[in-house]
């Protein structure tokens, strides 16, 4: 256990600062590539422009992670993401739970919005999984080694996806205090970033949130839990739990997501506009001989039914396509498969996905760049297509072009994934 003075509890860093020494099994090789269609070809330059200097704002240049230690402490969990410690041998503290020996703990913002969870939470907790492999599989089953705020979806998604992992979490409820007779590990970051002179500064900050507000975020780096090495530890901890569960490939799918009226953030699509969309998809699916049977997704089952967290897992691990307008659901194309069919030398048999975003042109609908390419820190898994709103969405209503998704659709559905088209080609070269 660290050594602390008699006044103050230690701090000691553990675990790594640099990242890139993980062990990290590599799901895919292949290079990350954005798509971006437009029919006027001068919407590209200012979109580009757009996206790179997006791209460059969403996250630091070298950001590092690591993690320090507290000994003999209580933390109450309040609204918001600061981490209040207490000393235990200075406050008469009520607990309401009382944890001893090695325990770690992740908080940071928007715990209760279930798609926040997926893309931003689950990789931190992957990786400190990762670190603190020690001390989040020592002790007895039945010991509490994490802490996590208590929000129900969370939580029946990690009992379903890695149920013994899940047995170690200790799910606390806001305004609860906890206490630990030992040491309690969380996460801090280290972040240096450019501005766009050029110049380079280095600011250490931690992921401890004032309550209630967005005091205390990193200003120069937004993102200050996200790393590309959190998501390929996501990534290897799916394969791996889809293996141990023994999930079999189902028979591919196409999503087309749907955003309901009530959705968050508005950016419901014209209703007439989707059914056009949703029927070109299919049409073209069927035009390529390609089997996936388009599935219309919103979370839900045909009689209003939410799906289960186990459900929506098991659709995305079958889909080969995924298309829709900007919105949570995109977090979990983190559970799409690496490639299809076991070609794990092919690049060509990734899955697709097609975001609708906002863009320079309907920069009303949303703030710049709002897309899960930029998120999942351009993700090699899949191969990403976005298509920008028209002028005239609006933040409640928003419209795609089909002549723009005409133009999409011919890289989307080129050669390489078009069954029918594919044997053509290899017919007239007989001829």
């Amino acid at each position: 256990m660290p050594q602390h003075s008699e006044n103050c509890p230690a701090e000691k860093h553990v675990g790594t600062a640099n990242l890139e020494t993980f062990n990290i099994r590599q799901l895919t090789t292949c290079r990350r590539v954005l798509h971006a269609h437009a029919l006027d070809t001068a919407d590209i330059e200012p979109f580009t422009a757009w996206v790179t200097s997006a791209m460059r704002s969403q996250s630091p240049s070298t950001p590092r992670a690591s993690v320090e230690s507290r000994t003999d402490v209580s933390l109450k969990f309040t609204l918001g993401s600061l981490l209040d410690f207490k000393d235990l041998r200075d406050e008469n503290e009520q607990c309401d739970h009382e944890l001893s020996g090695a325990v770690v703990v992740h908080r940071d913002w928007w715990f209760t919005a279930h798609a926040h969870f997926i893309y931003e939470h689950l990789p931190v907790i992957a990786w400190l999984r990762s670190v603190l492999s020690s001390v989040l599989s020592s002790g007895l089953a039945s010991t509490k080694a994490l802490l996590l705020d208590d929000i129900s979806s969370n939580r029946e998604f990690m009992e379903f996806f890695d149920a013994e992992f899940a047995a170690r979490i200790l799910w606390v409820k806001r305004d609860s205090t906890v206490c630990i007779r030992g040491t309690i590990f969380y996460p801090v970051y280290k972040h240096d970033f450019f501005d766009f002179k050029g110049n380079s500064e280095s600011k250490y900050e931690t992921a401890n949130w004032t309550p209630n507000s967005l005091e205390g975020r990193p200003t120069g780096a937004p993102r200050a839990f996200g790393h590309p090495i959190f998501i390929e530890l996501a990534r290897n901890w799916i394969l791996e739990r889809s293996e141990a569960l023994n999930l079999t490939q189902n028979e591919s799918v196409a999503l087309y997501y749907v955003r309901g009226a009530s959705a968050g953030n508005g950016r419901k699509m014209n209703e007439q506009n989707e059914q056009q969309l949703v029927h070109s998809l299919t049409t073209k699916l069927k035009a390529c001989g390609r089997p996936e049977k388009v599935v219309v997704y919103d979370g839900q089952h045909e009689d209003g039914a939410p799906m289960s967290q186990k459900e929506q897992f098991l659709l995305f691990r079958s889909a080969s396509l995924f298309v829709g307008p900007h919105g949570g659901a995109f977090a979990m194309i983190l559970f799409m498969p690496h490639l299809r069919n076991d070609e794990i030398t092919s690049c060509l048999s990734r899955p697709q996905v097609v975001e609708y975003i906002a863009g320079p042109r309907s920069a009303q609908v949303q703030w710049a760049f709002a897309s899960y390419y930029s998120l999942y820190f351009a993700p090699s898994w899949v191969e990403y297509h976005i298509i920008q709103f028209t002028s005239n969405s609006t933040a409640s209503e928003t419209y795609v072009d089909m002549d723009e998704w005409e133009v999409a659709s011919r890289a989307i559905f080129a050669s390489h994934k078009c069954p029918s088209t594919k044997a053509e080609e290899e017919i007239a070269k007989t001829l």
